[in-house]
């Protein structure tokens, strides 16, 4: 089951997002990141974040570092909103091999595009609130890097 999650996840980098490396499908990207970034940690970090009661993954400075590197050598959005939503993707796939729930940390909804169909079913899910507190992050990450 994990195996076909992940292979599930793979299919979304390619649809979610824009091309990341022209050379390399974001699927085989987010398998790169799998292999080469220990799923251990990155769950050993959405747990630390669990243990704080913070909710909030995108403000972990270990976690988003790890993100910034992937960036800088093409592994990753330059955009600091595709970034963060490329980090939930990463997140959640690392947490099916490891077998955590994450849903308390990240969850489908951080990934997913705002004009997607499915960003907004989500709503029904987990309210209005939830998915307003997402849009308000991304809104603020454009207003920063607009300031730069």
């Amino acid at each position: 089951m994990r195996a076909s999650a992940v292979e599930n996840l793979k299919l979304q980098a390619d649809r979610r997002f824009r091309r990341i490396n022209l050379e390399i499908h974001n699927g085989r990207l987010l398998e790169m990141a799998l292999r080469f970034d220990n799923p251990k940690f990155i769950v050993s970090r959405l747990k630390e974040i669990e243990s704080r009661d913070d909710w909030q993954f995108w403000e972990d400075a270990p976690l988003m570092n790890l993100f910034e590197r992937h960036a800088q050598t093409a592994r990753a959005p330059m955009d600091p909103v595709d970034r963060v939503r490329w980090a939930a993707l990463v997140c959640i796939a690392a947490a099916k091999i490891e077998g955590f729930a994450y849903g308390n940390v990240v969850t489908e909804p951080d990934y997913l595009p705002e004009d997607s169909p499915e960003f907004t079913e989500y709503e029904q899910i987990y309210g209005p609130a939830f998915l307003n507190n997402i849009r308000e992050m991304r809104n603020q990450l454009r207003s920063n890097q607009n300031r730069l």
